[in-house]
């Protein structure tokens, strides 16, 4: 019997591979379904900010639904809100337990004057807390976190109109805060009334390793009698450390007598790469912060 010529039996190979190929390629259609191609996932935009589905079914977050009612999360979870709420008294929006993510989804809430905050972070403690995006406007504090904290993130968010606090955050054993990217406009007495040397504050915090980083405060306003100590961010506590101040712009439309960014010698932290803009005393930094350059 003759040897089997081996290219001979390759290439018989190759030719049955490709024939049993081409027989697979014809095992469904070639041409597309009729109609115009649609998209059958979500925008980056919506995977990243998640934001829930048109058609209902969400990303798992329990909605919050706007109107003029005030709402209380008493239970941990992760909430979105899905249109402005505008109270006639007391807080829009109260958290009262831990482990709660909300995200404003862009929407505003909003207390009156009267009422002591617009969202309150309340309790003797609370802890892993976040909000996010959106904007907060009325009340005499816009944010307030008066109790012990620790891992409260307030990031993106604009604080409008608060009668004398924009933000609050935190007492001296709290620990581990932030709050970042926040806007806060027009702080300050909202009526001529006699209000009577009134202490104003953008952003005040307290604790240990609290860090306010890339954060506006601008026009700061005072419209009642008396003469009102005007601070911009200001660290309260004096016994404390590990707290940056750190990217931010205190201005004021005109020049105005006030602390722009302040703190007690106590406390040991840095504050670096931030800007004062029309205020009588830009920084004052006793004791043990240090000055991490950039600052103007």
């Amino acid at each position: 019997m003759e040897p089997i010529d081996r290219r001979l039996l390759l290439g018989a190979v190759g030719l049955a591979s490709i024939a049993a190929l081409s027989k697979s390629s014809k095992a469904g259609p070639l041409s597309p379904p009729p109609g115009a191609a649609t998209s059958t996932g979500r925008t980056l935009d919506e995977v990243y900010n998640k934001i829930p589905g048109a058609n209902g079914t969400g990303d798992g977050r329990i909605p919050i639904p706007g109107g003029a009612a005030a709402v209380t999360l008493a239970l941990p979870g992760s909430y979105v809100l899905t249109g402005n709420i505008t109270v006639a008294s007391g807080a829009a929006l109260a958290i009262s337990t831990d482990n709660v993510t909300v995200d404003l989804n862009g929407y505003t809430i909003t207390s009156p004057v009267t009422a002591a905050a617009t969202l309150v972070i309340g309790g003797l403690l609370r802890q892993n807390v976040r909000v996010r995006n959106g904007t907060v406007t009325g009340a005499l504090t816009g944010i307030s976190v008066p109790g012990a904290s620790n891992n409260i993130f307030l990031e993106d968010l604009t604080v409008l109109n608060a009668k004398t606090i924009g933000i609050n955050i935190g007492i001296s054993t709290s620990r581990n805060n932030v709050v970042r990217r926040c806007s806060i406009h027009d702080t300050g007495s909202t009526t001529t009334a006699a209000d009577g040397n009134l202490t104003l504050y953008g952003i005040q915090t307290a604790g240990s390793t609290t860090r306010v980083e890339d954060c506006s405060v601008s026009r700061m306003l005072y419209l009642g009698s008396g003469t009102p100590t005007i601070n911009g961010i200001r660290f309260t506590n004096f016994t404390s450390s590990g707290n940056i101040i750190s990217g931010c712009t205190v201005v004021n439309d005109a020049p105005i007598t006030g602390l722009g960014i302040a703190g007690p010698g106590s406390i040991i932290g840095m504050y670096r790469n931030n800007a004062v803009v029309n205020f009588s005393s830009p920084y004052t930094m006793a004791g043990s912060w240090v000055n991490g350059g950039g600052n103007v």
